[in-house]
């Protein structure tokens, strides 16, 4: 391999590799020259062999045992930076089972001990609430030291009351515990599947949650009563989490509580970039890169606009609930956007 150079460079063109004969505009000027002067064909080639000092030559290989070591590191920087990444996905993977191993540990050696040492169905909820919401502070604090996520929370001072009707979207699969680690002894709506779950059932029965039977009837009037009491109480109005497309569908079961139990709702939009956790994702399979949790929440909607005018509590909880569809799907379409 010959290095190149422009026709009417005055430099050497050093021979890289070949130790044999150079090839270059000195090469050329000395057989111009020799031919002017009738040198013999010989002497000429002679000449030619010695047009380049070994030092050049030396040089040469020098320069090529040196792009030769630069390839060399920079394929090893490159397989040292893919061992990284590889080991911080690891990581976040290891932090995220590490979460819902925590929950289940709980719910198999810590709970049980309260429903049997705690008799009192009040005091037991209220202690069982606080741990989970300590517990849960934990688990998001040691994902996000694991790189599982980032978070950011706004207008958390607002949750600081009692007696709430929190809505909010539902992106992932860790939304309600980011949302009971803030807030203070919170209620929440809870399928009867967890019920029945060994992992989950002492849990959820310590707590005391609203259970979600079939009898939808049933569910809005133990939340009406828990909202009375003066409990947080977290409800996901879209009953599942959101599908990937994005498309927020309420159903009316929670506007039905609020306008029962006449409570005005603390709206929570959470944010996920990218998305990890959503549905129909496995909970291994996470994003290339940490996920940023933005969990904001809003000002109180007031419900009477929708209740006063309205000829039954069924017409209201219709309006108020195409309101807060309307609501929420604008302002996750503000965020996509910007």
């Amino acid at each position: 391999m010959i290095a190149h150079c422009p026709r009417f460079t005055p430099g050497l063109r050093i021979a890289m590799i070949s130790l044999s004969h150079g090839h270059g505009c000195f090469n050329r000027l000395r057989r111009n020259f020799a031919s002017s002067l009738g040198v013999p064909r010989m002497t000429r080639v002679r000449a030619r062999e010695t047009a380049y000092p070994a030092v050049w030559k030396f040089f040469g290989s020098i320069c090529a045992a040196m792009q030769s070591l630069s390839d060399c590191a920079i394929g090893v920087v490159g397989f040292g930076l893919a061992m990284l990444s590889s080991f911080a996905h690891c990581r976040r993977v290891f932090g995220t089972g590490l979460g819902f191993v925590a929950v289940g540990v709980g719910g198999v050696f810590v709970f049980p001990l309260l429903n049997v040492f705690i008799r009192r169905r009040e005091a037991r909820a209220a202690m069982s609430r606080d741990v989970i919401g300590f517990a849960f502070r934990c688990i998001v604090r040691s994902m996000r030291a694991l790189g599982v996520f980032l978070y950011e929370v706004k207008g958390l001072e607002k949750l600081d009351r009692r007696g709430l009707l929190i809505l909010a979207n539902h992106p992932t699969l860790i939304d309600i515990i980011f949302l009971m680690g803030l807030v203070k002894r919170a209620d929440c709506i809870v399928k009867s599947a967890l019920w029945l779950n060994p992992f989950t059932h002492c849990t959820v029965r310590a707590a005391a949650f609203v259970r979600n039977d079939d009898d939808g009837t049933c569910v809005v009037e133990d939340c009406v009563a828990a909202v009375r009491r003066g409990s947080n109480l977290i409800i996901f109005p879209e009953g599942t989490r959101t599908p990937s497309d994005g498309a927020i569908r309420l159903k009316r079961g929670a506007a039905n509580i609020a306008v029962r139990a006449m409570r005005n709702v603390t709206p929570v939009l959470i944010r996920c970039t990218p998305t990890m956790l959503g549905k129909g994702s496995p909970w291994w399979r996470l994003p290339a890169q940490p996920s940023f949790f933005q969990i904001e929440v809003k000002d109180d909607i007031d419900i009477r606009p929708f209740v006063y005018d309205a000829v039954s509590e069924g017409i209201a909880a219709r309006r108020l609930t195409e309101y807060l569809q309307a609501y929420f799907s604008g302002e996750c379409s503000r965020y996509a956007a910007s």
